[in-house]
């Protein structure tokens, strides 16, 4: 997985070259497999909590590309929820019976209790 740019880049949020899901002829990607992010202990310490979100492509071929990070958060927890996107597994979405690939927004919260 190559995390293709970043907000902070001035990366655009989506690619014109991929479907956006509007009509009921289309599926979602169903997620199969998530795993929560890991708090960091520096996080910890600093009482850090929000959502990092990414902008990524669930491909037809059923792997996540096209990562995009749109908003990060400190102390090693944007490579802790990296991490864990690497390891969800889905069923890719679908559009006349075919799979297809679709950029999502997909995000991971941090919230200490």
């Amino acid at each position: 997985m190559e995390v293709v740019e970043s907000a902070d880049k001035g990366g655009a949020a989506d690619d014109p070259n991929l479907p956006v899901l509007r009509t009921d002829s289309e599926s979602r990607p169903t997620i199969l497999y998530r795993e929560k992010a890991k708090y960091t202990s520096m996080a910890h310490e600093h009482n850090t909590e929000g959502v990092v979100v990414f902008s990524v492509v669930f491909a037809a071929n059923e792997k996540i590309t096209g990562v995009r990070i749109i908003r990060d958060l400190p102390y090693g927890l944007t490579a802790q929820a990296l991490i864990a996107l690497q390891k969800i597994r889905f069923k890719a979405a679908m559009k006349d019976g075919k799979p297809i690939s679709v950029r999502v927004p997909l995000e991971f919260r941090f919230n200490l209790y």
